[in-house]
């Protein structure tokens, strides 16, 4: 495993535990918690923000109370991305009415 792709793993489990916090994520201390320079940190925000949705997630950067783009942004969180479906099948019953099931 390469260097780059474990410091992107606790990249995102630095997220994830400051989104069960309920908790912005800044960009010093992730750098200081990996000890890489700011080239670097930037192209590990980019290869996030490109991994990131393979895991359900869209990572978001946040700058004075804004959504920005996150390689321009000192703080990140992620949030769940919604899938919505073109088309739900009702289940008829006798009376006429019909009940929608939607399984997430």
């Amino acid at each position: 495993m390469d260097e780059f792709d474990t410091k992107y793993g606790i990249f995102v489990r630095i997220l994830m535990l400051n989104v069960s916090k309920s908790k912005l994520t800044r960009k010093m201390e992730v750098r200081d918690e990996l000890q890489i320079e700011n080239q670097r940190m930037n192209k590990l925000i980019e290869f996030t923000r490109d991994k990131v949705p393979l895991l359900g997630f869209e990572l978001i950067g946040i700058e004075k109370n804004q959504i920005v783009d996150p390689l321009k942004a000192e703080k990140y969180y992620l949030i769940k991305k919604i899938e919505c479906k073109t088309q739900i099948d009702p289940l008829p019953l006798k009376d006429g009415r019909h009940f929608f099931f939607n399984f997430d």
